[in-house]
């Protein structure tokens, strides 16, 4: 049945706050707040539930606890369920039901040793998942029960995997109580990680990286041979048009320069590559089941070129002096060309602002504009070099 119903009025942003007064004799249970427009109040456009409790004190402690400290695909997670009634009687034939959850994680080594690896894939991602073990069911004479699960999937991550259990015992209140735990779980039996032996990386050297491979618990891992690729990263960029607004949109394409083989010894090892473009690159270490990865993206710069001018010989490098802008600030933008000529410089949003010709006789020139109401809500800066 119909408790209220209350006018929202909107601010300027779109939202607003609704206060609801509950008596205290309201009924217990499940309610239904409906969001609708005047005139169409049978059509609701957004709904949410809550509950009315009296509120009351557990009365009941439950216990979930597992030895184990860590998963690999295909071990079985058990964990023992214990319940007991707060004034020291075991919940001995409560119904109870366990389900579990797993959403991507994040690893971070706690040894000095492996602190300057990366870990892992950042490519990859594990998408939040759920399910039921245990359902309608009941604890023993001592208010215990056991339940397990199987972990098949062939799940991958960036490094691991947050799996939590999570046991739920019912009151006779109908009430009920929850304890949960949590174990990473890794994919692959050992961890990669990569790290350069120079920052500086640059064109026609050597670049060499160090390689570790670790067990979940940070001791030297022996993964056997392991796969060593280099891909040069090249930018495909796209003019497109969304909302009517025009915007750059680009993808990253990776062309393959060169792959080895090699192993660890004692958990550590080296490779090296060495580029022969300026660019960005990326180094990609796995397994031979491609469970375990490890990724380094560098820029290869070119001697040559430290003059200052953009390395992209198709392309015009701008960089603002600062993020946002004002009205009444001068927008002082960087501009980097790959060659000496003209160019022209326009400020946009769905009109033509302003325009310039400037002369690049010089790798890097810098552009300067005043920032005008006519820049509301935002503008573009557009060069052209011939």
């Amino acid at each position: 049945s119909l408790h209220d119903a209350l006018p929202i009025y909107l601010n300027a942003k779109g939202s607003a706050v609704a206060e609801l007064n509950l008596p205290s004799n309201a009924l217990t249970g499940l309610w239904t707040a409906s969001l609708a427009i005047p005139g169409q109040e049978n059509k609701a456009i957004a709904i949410y539930n809550f509950h009315v409790e009296d509120f009351a004190p557990p009365r009941l402690e439950v216990k979930l606890n597992s030895y184990r400290q860590y998963l690999l695909h295909n071990d079985t997670f058990t964990a023992d369920i214990y319940a007991r009634w707060l004034f020291g009687v075991d919940g001995a034939g409560l119904n109870y039901k366990t389900s579990w959850t797993a959403r991507e994680g994040t690893f971070t080594p706690t040894q000095d040793r492996w602190k300057d690896y990366k870990f892992g894939d950042p490519s990859r991602h594990f998408s939040f998942t759920e399910g039921v073990i245990d359902d309608g069911k009941q604890l023993d004479n001592f208010g215990a029960a056991k339940t397990d699960f199987k972990l098949e999937e062939d799940w991958q991550a960036p490094t691991v995997i947050n799996f939590t259990l999570k046991t739920e015992v019912m009151e006779d209140s109908g009430r009920w109580v929850t304890s949960t735990i949590t174990r990473p779980y890794f994919p692959a039996p050992y961890l990669l990680g990569i790290a350069p032996a120079d920052e500086n990386i640059t064109v026609r050297n050597d670049a060499v990286f160090k390689v570790a491979g670790i067990t979940p618990t940070e001791e030297p891992a022996d993964p056997g041979q392991l796969d060593a690729h280099l891909f040069k990263i090249t930018w495909n960029y796209n003019m497109v048009e969304i909302d009517g607004r025009k915007r750059w949109q680009s993808s990253e394409e990776l062309n393959e320069v060169e792959s080895k083989q090699f192993t660890l010894k004692n958990g550590l090892g080296e490779v090296s590559f060495k580029p022969e473009e300026y660019g960005s690159y990326m180094v990609v270490i796995s397994d031979t089941d491609d469970n375990a990865r490890a990724v380094y993206r560098f820029y290869a710069t070119d001697p040559q070129y430290a003059g200052g001018g953009s390395q992209l010989v198709d392309r015009i490098e701008m960089t603002p002096e600062k993020e946002f802008y004002r009205l009444g600030d001068t927008a002082k933008i960087k501009i980097k060309a790959p060659f000496a000529g003209l160019m022209l410089v326009t400020v946009e949003n769905s009109k033509l602002i302003s325009r310039k010709i400037m002369e690049v006789k010089e790798g890097e020139v810098d552009f300067e504009v005043p920032v005008n109401g006519e820049f509301r809500p935002n503008a573009w800066v557009w060069a052209w070099l011939i």
